[in-house]
C-alpha cells in the first residue's frame, strides 16, 4: 500500500489513529489480499460526505489528465451501471476506484474513513470495524458541519462526481 501522507498536523487525530490501526492490522494480521469483499457489489454499500469527496477530487486534480479522466469515467460507469443516482437506502455497487487487480486507485491518505475501517479481523475474515469508523467518521461529520453545505452521505462515485462538478465549474 502506498503510504504517501500529508503532514501530521493536517490529519485529524481520529483519522490518524485509524491510519495507524490499518498499518498495524496489515503488519500483525494480514494485508489486503484483493478478494474484493469490501469494494464489490455483493458487499459494498459505502457512502461518504462531500468533505471526503472533496479530498478525492483534490487528489484527482493532481493526477495526469489521462489517469484522472479514466478514473472519472469509471466513476460515471459505476453510477450508471448500479443506478446510484436513483438508489434509495444503501445501494450495493462495485466501486469505480477498484482497480482490475482488485487494489484501490486511491492512496492511503485519500481513502474515505469507511473504506479504511474495513479491515481483516482475522487471517480469514474482513469486516467493518464500527468503533474505528465512528471516531474518524465523527471528525468528518464535524468538518462537514463547519464547512456548511450539503451533509448528505452518498455512494462514493456519486459524491466524487458531484464534487468534481462543483470544483470544475466556473467560479468553483
Amino acid at each position: 500500500m502506498s503510504a504517501k501522507r500529508r503532514p501530521a498536523e493536517d490529519v485529524p487525530p481520529g483519522r490518524a489513529a485509524l491510519q495507524r490501526h490499518v498499518l498495524e492490522v496489515q503488519r500483525t494480521i494480514r494485508t489486503c489480499t484483493g478478494c474484493g469483499l469490501c469494494c464489490t457489489e455483493p458487499w459494498n454499500s459505502m457512502t461518504i460526505l462531500p468533505r471526503e469527496a472533496d479530498r478525492i477530487v483534490a487528489h484527482l486534480r493532481r493526477l495526469p489528465a489521462a489517469r484522472r479522466d479514466a478514473l472519472l469515467e469509471r466513476a460515471r460507469r459505476a453510477v450508471q451501471r448500479w443506478r446510484l443516482r436513483r438508489a434509495r437506502g444503501l445501494p450495493h455497487y462495485t466501486c469505480g476506484f477498484l482497480e482490475p487487480d482488485m487494489s484501490c486507485a486511491l492512496p492511503f491518505d485519500v481513502k474515505p474513513v469507511a473504506c479504511l475501517s474495513f479491515n481483516p479481523l482475522t487471517p480469514d475474515r474482513c469486516d467493518q470495524e464500527p468503533e474505528w469508523f465512528a471516531r474518524a467518521g465523527e471528525e468528518v461529520e464535524a468538518e462537514q458541519r463547519a464547512a456548511g453545505g450539503e451533509a448528505r452521505r452518498r455512494p462514493i462515485p456519486v459524491a466524487v462526481l458531484d464534487a468534481w462538478s462543483r470544483a470544475t465549474r466556473p467560479g468553483g
